[in-house]
């Protein structure tokens, strides 16, 4: 194999790395990770400092959480119960169709840094609901919205959804978001609804959110995973680069050809 040859087999290997090597690297330093992490544990996403005091909509008005019809916010007093974990929440808003969304208090970075691996959310319902996680921003005038998971309908009664959290995940999350660093950034738990099953006033939702994480101290931050990767993968890009240029070449120094050597040896006889 001569030099172009190496040059264009390194191109062609950088490509395959940045296109399947790294989402793949990702994806087995996560699975390593959750070997690691054994049995996840639950914490309960619930009360005052769970949820954040902000806007619902594009406008103002702040809350924790609030029932929403159209553009017309109300209120809700959610209750909690601490005993049977099953918190509920009645709406008081007017209209036919409304959703109820619920500011959960943990941004982008947070989750990032955190060993969190997804967010259980358990729903009763008299009937059937459509599940929304949006990640969004806030910058004083205007809220922007990613959308992070969304379930296209539950059944009514008792069921469970989840969100799983990965690193790759999360991080596209945040390049899609891609918030200031003057901009407020928090979840969204977001349930109205499915298709003819509208929420109206009265209706009583019984939830319990919680977030999974891993309870192994060995185990790693979703952080750490992706900068270990980006560590790796960076070193072995530098090499490619550096073996395309001619202060290494992997193959060792070229040869002269004998043909001609022996060339230059019989010009010097003839002198």
């Amino acid at each position: 194999m001569n030099k172009r040859k190496l040059e264009v087999s390194m191109m062609v290997g950088a490509l395959l790395l940045l296109v399947i090597g790294l989402p793949t690297g990702l994806w087995m330093a996560n699975g390593v990770n959750s070997w690691l992490s054994g049995t996840d544990t639950y914490a309960q996403v619930e009360n005052t400092t769970a949820f954040y005091d902000g806007p619902i909509l594009d406008d103002n008005v702040e809350h924790r959480y609030a029932s929403v019809n159209g553009t017309v916010e109300t209120e809700e007093t959610p209750t909690w119960d601490v005993t049977l974990e099953w918190d509920s929440v009645t709406l008081g808003s007017t209209g036919t169709d409304n959703k109820v969304v619920f500011n959960w208090n943990v941004s982008v970075d947070d989750i990032i840094n955190s060993k969190f691996t997804g967010l259980r959310l358990k729903l009763n319902c008299s009937k059937r609901l459509t599940v929304l996680v949006n990640a969004v921003k806030w910058d004083g005038v205007s809220l922007t919205s990613v959308e992070a998971y969304s379930n296209a309908h539950i059944d009514n009664e008792s069921s469970t959804v989840h969100w799983n959290i990965t690193p790759m995940g999360i991080l596209a999350i945040k390049n899609d978001l891609n918030p200031d660093a003057t901009d407020v950034v928090w979840f969204q738990i977001i349930l109205e609804g499915y298709d003819t099953a509208k929420l109206t006033t009265g209706d009583t939702i019984q939830f319990q959110f919680a977030t999974s994480e891993s309870g192994n101290v060995y185990s790693f931050t979703n952080y750490q995973i992706l900068s270990f990767s980006a560590v790796i993968f960076g070193i072995i890009f530098g090499l490619i680069g550096l073996a395309s240029t001619k202060y290494w070449n992997p193959l060792g120094p070229e040869k002269k050809s004998r043909k001609r050597s022996g060339r230059k040896k019989s010009r010097a006889r003839r002198s």
